[in-house]
């Protein structure tokens, strides 16, 4: 399965070809792994906190003050680190969820997605046009959509790219 050619009109970085299925497989075992259930979402700020204590992953929480608004999130694979917002942290840990708090988990959950798919750019010169599924961001999307799901939130469908 090679996905639809784009006319390399990534959204992102062209990285290794990862189908859906392979990212569904990458997902399960995450959920396994990290534990992710629904009583989570009870307790953000705990499986936030875990993601350094059990797994070396670091959340960096920026004062909103510093945050240059450049992105919504950003992830360093090389120092495995996320870094959020804290606008966007103190909707990630809210008790009760709205439409906004959703779209915040969603974002956090796709800067986990580039680490944990190992999102490196590859492929710089490449003559063979781009598929979808060599977009780091339709992969990241893609991730972070299943993991909702399984948190039994189906309102973050990945929008089609083409």
């Amino acid at each position: 399965m090679t996905g639809k050619v784009y006319d390399n009109h990534l959204r992102g970085h062209r990285v290794a070809t990862c189908t859906p299925v392979e990212i569904e497989s990458t997902v399960k075992s995450v959920i396994g792994i990290f534990g992710i259930n629904k009583s989570i979402l009870r307790n953000m700020d705990s499986f936030i906190e875990d993601m350094w204590n059990k797994y070396s992953i670091n959340i960096e929480i920026v004062s909103d003050n510093d945050w240059l608004d450049v992105a919504n999130a950003l992830c360093d694979p090389a120092r495995v680190t996320i870094a959020v917002p804290e606008k966007l942290y103190k909707r990630i840990v809210k008790k009760r969820r709205s439409k906004e708090d959703w779209k915040a988990l969603h974002i956090f959950f796709h800067e986990l997605g580039h680490l944990l798919l190992g999102h490196k750019p590859v492929l710089h010169h490449s003559e063979i046009l781009a598929t979808k599924y060599e977009d780091s961001e339709w992969q990241a999307d893609y991730f972070a959509d299943i993991i909702l799901q399984a948190l039994g939130q189906q309102e973050y469908k990945q929008l089609s790219l083409f």
